[in-house]
Order: C-alpha cells, then sequence, then structure tokens
C-alpha cells in the first residue's frame, strides 16, 4: 500500500514543475514507480532502508511489460533522473535530514558498475539454513519463515507464491500447479507444473514447508490459499479474512523483519528465486538438457535463466583459483606418475654398471691371487 504522505509529495513536487508541463506526464510515470517501491516506508526513512541498488533492481525485475530481461539503460537513465532531482527537492526544500548528496548520486545506470545483474543479490543455502533455523514467536513468522524455504525450494515468484491455493501444492510428489486456471497469478499467464528442490541434503528445510503445510490443511479448504489468511483480531489463520490484491507487498515487509531477526542482511523475496537457480546450476552438468529443465522448472528460456543466480566477483575470483589448482595437481600427478618409470629405468642402469664393477674387482683380485699362488710355488 502506497504510503498517503509520500504521495502528496510526489503531487506537491510535480506543482513545483508545472513550468515544464510537456515533462509532467513522464515525472508522474517515473515517480509512480518509486512510489511503488517505497510502498509504506516513509521517503525520509529510505536511506535507512534501501539503496539505489535495489530501486534498480526493483525496476528489472518488475517491467510494466512483462519482459524477464532488464529495464533497457536509456529508459532505465530517463527514471533514475527524475528521480534524483526529486530526491534532492526533498532534501533542500523539505530539509530531509536523512538524505545525502552521496546516497542520491548512487541514483543513476551504471553499464560498467556494481548494478548489473552479475552482482544481484541471493541467500547462500547457508544462509537459507540459518533462517530456517530461526525460531518463531507467532503465527506469521511461521508463515513467513516457510515463506522463504517455500521460495528458495520452487523458485516461485513472490506474486505466484501468495496466489497459490493448497490443491496447487503437492508435497508428497514435490509438484507445484503453477496454472492461472487455478487463481495463480503467474508472469504472463504462463501455466506450468514445477518441482520442488528434492535433495536428500535439504531435508531439514522440506521439514519447515511440511509443519506449515500440515498446519494450514487442518484449518483450511484445497481452494484457500498455502499462503493463510491471518486475522487481523489475533493474528491467527483464519478461513474468513479478508485477502487483499497486494499480499506481496505484506510479505515482503514480513521477510526484512524475518531475515532481520535471522541476524542477515534483507535482500529481496527475488533473490530466493536466484539463490535456487544458483544451487541447480552449482549441481549441473552444462548438458543441454539440464539447463533445460532448470529453465522450464522457473518458467524461463534457457538464455533468461542463465542470467540468474550468476556468480559474484568474490565467487568467480574462487572458481578460477579452485580451476587453476585444479591443472597444477593434474600436471604434478602426470609428473608423479611418469618419473618413477624414470627412475626405474636409471635405478636398472646403475644395477648394471655396478654389477660389472663388481665383476671386475672380482676377476682383477683372482688374477692377482693366482700370480701369489704362482709365486709362492717357485720359492718353494
Amino acid at each position: 500500500m502506497i504510503n498517503r504522505d509520500n504521495y502528496h509529495l510526489v503531487e506537491e513536487y510535480l506543482d513545483y514543475r508545472r513550468d515544464i508541463p510537456d515533462s509532467i506526464d513522464s515525472y508522474r510515470s517515473h515517480l509512480r514507480r518509486l512510489l511503488a517501491f517505497a510502498d509504506e516506508t516513509s521517503f525520509y526513512e529510505l536511506p535507512g532502508n534501501t539503496n539505489a541498488f535495489e530501486f534498480m533492481q526493483y525496476l528489472d525485475d518488475n517491467r510494466l511489460d512483462g519482459k524477464e530481461k532488464p529495464v533497457e539503460y536509456e529508459y532505465k537513465r530517463k527514471i533514475l533522473g527524475d528521480v534524483r532531482r526529486f530526491l534532492t527537492w526533498l532534501m533542500e526544500a523539505k530539509q530531509f535530514s536523512t538524505f545525502t548528496h552521496k546516497w542520491i548520486k548512487d541514483f543513476k545506470p551504471n553499464k560498467k558498475g556494481k548494478y548489473t545483474s552479475k552482482n544481484k543479490p541471493r541467500y547462500s543455502l547457508a544462509e537459507v539454513r540459518q533462517i530456517a533455523r530461526t525460531p518463531v514467536s507467532s503465527t506469521n513468522e511461521e508463515r513467513t519463515r516457510a515463506a522463504c524455504v517455500f521460495m528458495f525450494l520452487s523458485g516461485a515468484r513472490i506474486k505466484a507464491f501468495v496466489t497459490l491455493p493448497l490443491e496447487s501444492v503437492n508435497l508428497d510428489q514435490g509438484e507445484i500447479y503453477q496454472f492461472p486456471s487455478l487463481g495463480v497469478e503467474t508472469k504472463l499467464g504462463k501455466k506450468a507444473t514445477t518441482s520442488l528442490i528434492d535433495s536428500p541434503d535439504l531435508l531439514d528445510l522440506h521439514h519447515i514447508i511440511g509443519l506449515w503445510d500440515k498446519k494450514v490443511r487442518k484449518i483450511l479448504t484445497p481452494k484457500s490459499f498455502w499462503f493463510a489468511p491471518l486475522s487481523v483480531r489475533d493474528h491467527e489463520i483464519d478461513p474468513t479474512a479478508t485477502v487483499g490484491n497486494n499480499r506481496d507487498d505484506g510479505l515482503r515487509d514480513d521477510i526484512k523483519l524475518f531475515v532481520e531477526k535471522a541476524g542477515l542482511e534483507y535482500k529481496s523475496p527475488h533473490a530466493f528465486r536466484h539463490s535456487h537457480i544458483r544451487f541447480l546450476k552449482d549441481r549441473a552438468k552444462n548438458d543441454e538438457r539440464e539447463l533445460e529443465a532448470i529453465a522450464e522448472n522457473v518458467m524461463q528460456d534457457v538464455s533468461t535463466m542463465l542470467g540468474y543466480g550468476r556468480l559474484n566477483d568474490s565467487e568467480v575470483k574462487l572458481e578460477i583459483n579452485k580451476l587453476c589448482k585444479r591443472n597444477f595437481e593434474k600436471e604434478e600427478s602426470n609428473e608423479k606418475t611418469t618419473t618413477p618409470a624414470i627412475i626405474t629405468q636409471d635405478s636398472q642402469t646403475n644395477n648394471r654398471k655396478q654389477d660389472t664393477i663388481i665383476q671386475t674387482s672380482i676377476s682383477n683380485l683372482e688374477a692377482k691371487f693366482d700370480m701369489l699362488l704362482k709365486k709362492l710355488d717357485t720359492q718353494l
């Protein structure tokens, strides 16, 4: 839900910019993206809660045309230019003391800098496990924890996840039925049966979503949401609770709070999707069928999927070092394999030389001994 004060500030700013009427519609459109991104967070509190990178990631992940690729550089440049001017106005005209020139300056596209799809944040498996191990003190926290783990195991987008009915979730078979006909809001209305990551070393994560699944099925009908609605009165599961159209916004806020409770840096719900893809890519053998299967499971084409969960700079360095070390050890092993043969040949040659020397020495001694015997015979 958009913060009312934020909305009024945008309208006031647009009145202030009436001197350039040809650009008002463009300003309004671009600042609406900032309003939607900030959601219920006050503009004044933005510097302490987010940064330019997260806003640019939001633009890429929430394209208005539904395409699954980063926003074009020129269009992003125009949006960020208008946003920078608006934020500067807030800092100077409204005296937003939380803003700094440095923080505002980062709101610009950078073709070569850190704001690239390569460095989109994701949660590591260790971090997902840390979230799963975090104790819960309410049904809402239990629901949020299950949501985090579910989005990692399924790779589902947040909008699809919050609209999954119980009949779309089959944990026994490890299948998710992302069918618009069942009310699931998939991107571009795509339909697919997708699979949860099912690995023997992830039983602890499956246990978390299994507990929540059993809990909601005891109370709700198959048509009810797996991400169960809670009562505003006691915050417990309520089959009669009214469900709004922007449940994903509320879940974003809940995830942020719970991830911080787990002692981790908040990234975004979409980061779980990146983590899901990275987990599978790390275990693939770059076989065409395997990569195609991963792409189909997240309802993407292969080229788009390959852009998800990309290695960050430190991971690239680690992999390069491992590759070099592995090749060095292989070469060293080959040298050790061939060296004994050389040593053996040299040893045989040396042994033959030693035998020859010994035989020669023995022959010389025998000759000298014969000469001594002859001298003795002569003297006698």
